[in-house]
């Protein structure tokens, strides 16, 4: 049953994930209202990460921001929330790996950085 969820908890998070990127693709046309969403969806994915990584504190001593659904997959799948496995953990990482695409932790973080950046230069200067 635990593998069934964390399957589940991980194609939420896939979920999660073509949204946040996908919403680049949508004309303002269609929904003139994207940017502004687009910008506080990624303000509300990067902001839960820093509170989820402060609570997480409470227990391991270090701050990581931590995906809330990261932790309920390693949990599910049988790690403890201290565990490196938890906060070091790349949800896209993984996708690309199972396509077989190797991506470094790097470069999963320059992605991240890149389309905050463009969301963020869209809702102040494009909108």
């Amino acid at each position: 049953m635990a593998k069934l969820l964390s399957k589940f908890v991980c194609l939420s998070h896939c979920g999660v994930g073509f949204v946040w990127f996908g919403l680049f693709f949508l004309p303002t046309a269609w929904w003139p209202d994207r940017i502004s969403f687009h910008f506080f969806f990624s303000a509300t994915i990067i902001g839960h990460q820093f509170l989820w990584g402060a609570f997480i504190k409470l227990r391991t001593g270090k701050f990581h921001p931590t995906c809330l659904l990261t932790t309920v997959t390693q949990k599910l799948r049988g790690w403890a929330v201290s565990t490196p496995q938890n906060y070091n953990y790349s949800f896209t990482q993984e996708i690309f790996e199972r396509v077989g695409i190797p991506m470094p932790q790097r470069a999963v973080r320059l992605l991240a950085s890149g389309i905050l950046t463009v969301v963020t230069v869209q809702y102040f200067f494009f909108r």
